[in-house]
């Protein structure tokens, strides 16, 4: 429930207290903001100070045993265009006890690279057998304090065959951290530039073996355990995704808009991750610093936007749990 100002601060746990004046943050002072809303949820089990976007601090306890203080113990960093990656930094939201989920796209646009946590996940699709441009970027320039338990996992439609972890694994040795933990979770492809959307049966049995290998992912992360993973053809794959890399400002040239059909009603610009359209007439224009997510051909109620002709006439996808308005991007700096 959310906590007014005469919420009083005695029975916080005196550990709590400490931690957020450590973190800067008076308590007294938050919770006699008008601005902030704070939850305060108290089952026997566990304190959180939280507003709508943020986990600030928990307090895992019970009237029979000694309560333990924790700062957000695990912060999950996702990337999503048609709702995949978002779906499972969700599923493992509920899964997992005083998580924290963070937009790789937001925290981009807002410089916001500082990582404390006991636990820190990414959650991001396959782009050409390898990382995703921005979740090659923001891992490059965050900053992780501690030594904390790091995971990772990739959503995709083909497993097993390309390099993300292998990359992800030597930004962080460069940060002096490590990757104990990662999977590959195969959903939905959104690359209809290769091939249609699967069948609606094929969807529902790979949502179905995507929850239950959820399930078993959040308890090796519950219990910190390390995992690895088959990273098969690592060097065609290398080879595949720096070509995709070096054509990065002509990636964008193949998309059309057909502006008899479109509505300018804007979902495409403001779904962009990359900050990459404009819509100087109302209609969408590129401008060449694509990541080739297809958000926006996803995303169009109209299908008015397609990636040359390969896309014609091919379904569209988002993840059946996630809304338009849950993937739109905060304004986009240019990620080089």
């Amino acid at each position: 429930m959310k906590s007014n100002r005469n919420h009083g601060i005695a029975n916080v746990p005196v550990c709590l207290r400490q931690r957020l004046i450590f973190k800067e943050i008076a308590l007294s002072s938050i919770i006699r903001a008008h601005f902030f809303f704070i939850i305060v949820r108290y089952d026997g089990i566990i304190v959180e100070f939280r507003d709508d976007e943020h986990l600030y601090a928990s307090w895992t306890g019970g009237r029979n045993r000694r309560g333990k203080c924790a700062l957000m113990k695990t912060i999950i960093y996702y990337l999503s265009a048609t709702g995949n990656s978002l779906y499972v930094a969700r599923t493992l939201r509920t899964a997992l006890e005083g998580v924290e989920l963070r937009s790789i796209s937001e925290a981009l646009a807002k410089s916001r690279f500082d990582a404390e946590a006991d636990a820190i996940g990414f959650v991001f699709p396959l782009h050409y057998m390898g990382l995703p441009l921005q979740a090659e970027t923001f891992l490059e320039r965050m900053t992780i304090t501690g030594n904390p338990y790091i995971f990772a996992i990739a959503t995709c439609g083909i497993p097993y065959i390309g390099t993300p972890f292998i990359d992800a694994k030597e930004i962080l040795s460069r940060k002096g951290q490590q990757l104990n933990a990662a999977w590959y979770l195969r959903l939905v492809s959104n690359y209809i530039p290769m091939r249609d959307i699967a069948a609606n049966w094929r969807i529902r049995i790979r949502a179905w073996l995507a929850e239950r290998k959820l399930r078993n992912i959040g308890d090796a992360i519950e219990k910190r355990e390390s995992h690895s993973t088959w990273q098969l053809l690592q060097t065609p794959c290398r080879r595949i995704h720096q070509e995709w890399k070096d054509r990065r400002p002509r990636i964008d040239e193949n998309f059309r808009c057909d502006t008899e059909r479109c509505t300018s009603c804007g979902l495409c610009e403001r779904v962009c991750p990359a900050g990459n359209i404009l819509r100087p007439d109302g209609h969408p224009v590129w401008q060449h610093r694509c990541t080739e997510c297809l958000g926006c051909l996803h995303i169009c109620p109209v299908e008015a936007i397609d990636y040359g002709d390969k896309t014609k006439g091919r379904k569209r996808y988002r993840h059946k749990d996630i809304a338009p308005k849950d993937l739109m991007q905060p304004a986009q700096e240019t990620i080089d």
